[in-house]
C-alpha cells in the first residue's frame, strides 16, 4: 500500500506507514476521485435544476401544487440515496444515542424553533416592512392543515435535507477529500 505522505510503498495490510508512521487508510487507488466529483456535481446541479425550476411556477395557495413539490424533491433525493444506499445505510443508525439528549434536543428545538421564527418576523417587519405568510394559510383549505403543514414546512426538510447533504454529499466528499474539507463543503451547499 502506498503512503499518501511520503509516497513509500508498505505491505498490503500495514495500517500505519514504516516510513513516516502516517495512517494508512486503504487503497488509494481504489477511490475514483473523477467519479466521486461527477457524482456529487450531478447531484447538486440536479437539485439546484430543481430549485431554480420551481422558483418560476406559481404557487399559489394551492396546498396539492406544494405537497407535489415536496414529494420530487424526494424523489429525487431517494433515486440517489438508493444508488449508493449499501454505504449510506451505515450513516443513519442510532448507536451510542442517549436517551437523556434525546430528551432535550425534543424539548429545547421546538423553543428555538419558536424563537427563531419570532425573530426572522421582526426582522421582516422592521427592515423589509413585510408581513409573513404563514405556511399554515396555505394549507388552509385542506383535509388536515395542521398535518400537513408539519409534514411539509417540518418533517420533509429536516429528513431529505439529511439524507441530501449529511448522506450524499458529505459521504461522497469524505472519500475524496479530508473531513474538514468535507463538513466545509457540505455545510455551504
Amino acid at each position: 500500500m502506498l503512503c499518501s505522505k511520503c509516497q513509500s510503498q508498505n505491505p498490503a495490510k500495514a495500517t500505519y506507514c514504516g516510513r513516516c508512521g502516517n495512517k494508512i487508510a486503504g487503497p488509494i487507488a481504489s477511490i475514483d476521485y473523477n467519479k466521486k466529483v461527477k457524482k456529487i456535481s450531478v447531484f447538486f446541479f440536479v437539485l439546484l435544476g430543481y430549485v431554480a425550476a420551481i422558483h418560476f411556477i406559481e404557487v399559489g395557495g394551492n396546498y396539492l401544487q406544494i405537497l407535489l413539490i415536496d414529494s420530487v424533491f424526494a424523489a429525487i433525493i431517494l433515486i440517489f440515496y438508493f444508488i449508493d444506499s449499501k454505504s449510506l445505510n451505515k450513516l443513519f443508525g442510532f448507536s451510542g444515542l442517549k436517551r437523556s439528549l434525546l430528551v432535550k434536543i425534543i424539548t429545547i428545538a421546538p423553543l428555538f424553533a419558536i424563537l427563531v421564527s419570532f425573530i426572522a418576523d421582526l426582522m421582516n417587519q422592521s427592515i423589509f416592512d413585510t408581513n409573513q405568510v404563514t405556511y399554515y394559510q396555505q394549507f388552509i383549505d385542506s383535509p388536515a392543515p395542521i398535518s400537513l403543514s408539519i409534514l411539509s414546512i417540518g418533517l420533509f426538510p429536516a429528513i431529505f435535507e439529511e439524507i441530501a447533504f449529511r448522506g450524499i454529499v458529505f459521504n461522497e466528499l469524505t472519500q475524496i477529500t479530508r473531513m474538514k474539507s468535507a463538513i466545509i463543503i457540505s455545510a455551504i451547499l
